[in-house]
């Protein structure tokens, strides 16, 4: 069960790069997220928390207490589900020429699919955790994707 755009116009993609500001707490961290066959990317300003959840989780440093995405990832476990993808969804400009994407995670259970909304940033953090799929919208893409 997927939101509208239709699943014929999801585009795989893989985290790509992870950018660390120097001035961590004044400056939004980067994400990269790029097309897995093709060069377009999408750059997600995130926070510092996210950042580096993500970070950690990519080069394998372990917590020694289980942090918000590791216990998000326990829960589904424990409810005897899997993370099967993670879609960045939209993106809503308001009249000041902002944007917020949206995204959401599909939980599957029994062959049953659940889609909880959710913020691209945990979306992400909580994939690379499930090693599943992360998907982007082709209309997202191509408003604003780059090419590295």
């Amino acid at each position: 069960m997927w939101n509208e755009p239709d699943q014929s116009e999801w585009i795989e993609c893989e985290l790509a790069q992870i950018l660390m500001m120097t001035d961590a707490l004044t400056s939004p961290q980067v994400i990269v997220l790029r097309e897995k066959r093709g060069v377009r990317t999408l750059m997600l300003h995130i926070g510092l928390c996210e950042a580096l959840a993500i970070n950690r989780r990519v080069h394998g440093e372990a917590m020694t207490r289980p942090m918000t995405h590791d216990l998000m990832q326990s829960m589904v476990e424990a409810l005897g589900a899997r993370v099967a993808r993670m879609a960045v969804s939209a993106l809503k400009e308001d009249g000041d020429g902002n944007g917020t994407y949206y995204g959401f995670i599909v939980l599957e259970r029994d062959g049953m699919e659940t889609v909880v909304d959710c913020r691209p940033s945990d979306g992400v953090a909580l994939a690379v955790r499930a090693e599943c799929p992360i998907f982007v919208a082709g209309a997202v893409l191509d408003a604003v994707a780059g090419e590295r």
